[in-house]
């Protein structure tokens, strides 16, 4: 199959770029003929490696650039002739709608953020896809039809975009017990919870130890909110390109999202076999395989985020136990899986198209 992945940029430390770079990085494994379609970004790297063709139309970056970047699209499709467009952000998936019609192209898009007040309008596609059920509700609700919905749970598991690469060190960073997290320094992901959360458990484990990985607009807020006692024991750290070292490295992992449909750092510390706590919001019961897989808490409560870290810590038992549960049904979250469903529903809207048989005939 011939399949073309339409994205506004493809930079990295996004969740939805992240997402369909390993979907293309899957596709391609799997045999298929994926092209990218983008402004610029980070991984036209991994997408040479992979033979994945990429196409740079620059207009798709800027918000006033709606004509030029059907201009680009267009010719686009003049070179690589898809039997499906795959959008993954909305002012692509608009784009995409326009030169699909006109060129009698498939279109698929896909919802990550269904808090997005923008997100209704990927219904513009023939289906939709969703990271998780909770974001395929939650789509309903705005009016895409249901008919058109296909949740497809994400995963991360064989992502070419965390392989090792030669030449790569780490150098472990923590001191022992080290909690990580990884996350935008924003609103949404609760930062400020799961410091007070810290913070209290710490009253009772001293030992403990908090590591922050990531960047955003409230970065420099959320360093104040570390107490003078606790200074030495929270470290704020940069982004970094593969987490899998330092995930594998440290003995916890928590995340406090106030909202988050699907996040795939979740997938990315079960796989490196960690104890997991996390808030019980949108996708991520269904990550953690409704609490077998990982520690559920509610959001906005940092005394049980705080309960749950005593408990975790106060024997050794604990915390084996929890990173055993981190692999139940561990290999739903292969990335693999995703990319073979994500097939399923391109064929099942080119069997709608009777002028798109090429897919058909070599199924």
């Amino acid at each position: 199959m011939f399949i073309l992945h339409l994205l506004d940029h493809h930079w990295r430390y996004n969740g939805m770029v992240h997402a369909a770079v390993d979907l293309a990085c899957a596709q391609a494994e799997l045999g298929h003929t994926v092209a990218v379609c983008s402004s610029e970004g980070s991984f036209a790297p991994l997408f040479a490696k992979h033979n994945i063709e990429f196409f740079e139309v620059d207009a798709l970056r800027r918000k006033s650039g709606a004509v030029m970047a059907v201009i680009g699209l267009w010719r686009v499709l003049g070179r690589f002739e898809p039997d499906v467009i795959h959008a993954h952000m909305t002012k692509s998936a608009l784009i995409a709608f326009v030169v699909s019609r006109l060129r009698g192209v498939p279109m698929v898009t896909c919802v990550q953020n269904s808090f997005s007040k923008y997100a209704g309008l990927m219904k513009v596609g023939d289906r939709v896809i969703t990271g998780c059920q909770v974001v395929a509700d939650d789509m309903t609700r705005r009016g895409v039809p249901l008919d058109k919905l296909r949740p497809i749970l994400n995963g991360t598991i064989g992502s070419a975009r965390q392989a090792p690469s030669d030449g790569d060190e780490f150098a472990n960073p923590f001191q022992h017990p080290a909690i990580v997290t990884f996350c935008g320094m924003h609103w949404r992901k609760g930062v400020p919870d799961l410091i007070a959360g810290f913070q209290l458990a710490r009253q009772t484990r001293p030992e403990l130890n908090l590591y922050l990985f990531g960047e955003g607009p409230n970065l420099d807020e959320y360093r104040q909110l570390v107490n003078a006692e606790n200074a030495a024991h929270i470290t704020f750290c940069s982004p970094v390109p593969n987490a899998k070292p330092y995930l594998r490295a440290a003995d916890a992992f928590v995340l406090a999202s106030l909202a988050d449909p699907a996040p795939l750092v979740i997938c990315e510390a079960r796989e490196a076999g960690l104890a997991v706590v996390a808030t019980r919001v949108d996708g991520i019961p269904e990550l953690l395989e409704d609490g077998r897989a990982g520690i559920l808490v509610d959001a906005r409560a940092p005394e049980q985020i705080a309960e749950k870290l005593i408990y975790l810590f106060s024997d050794p038992s604990h915390l084996r136990t929890w990173r055993e549960n981190s692999q139940i049904l561990i290999d739903r979250l292969e990335v693999r899986r995703v990319a073979e469903q994500s097939v399923e529903v391109y064929l099942e809207v080119i069997r709608t198209r009777p002028s798109s048989q090429r897919a058909l005939l070599a199924e």
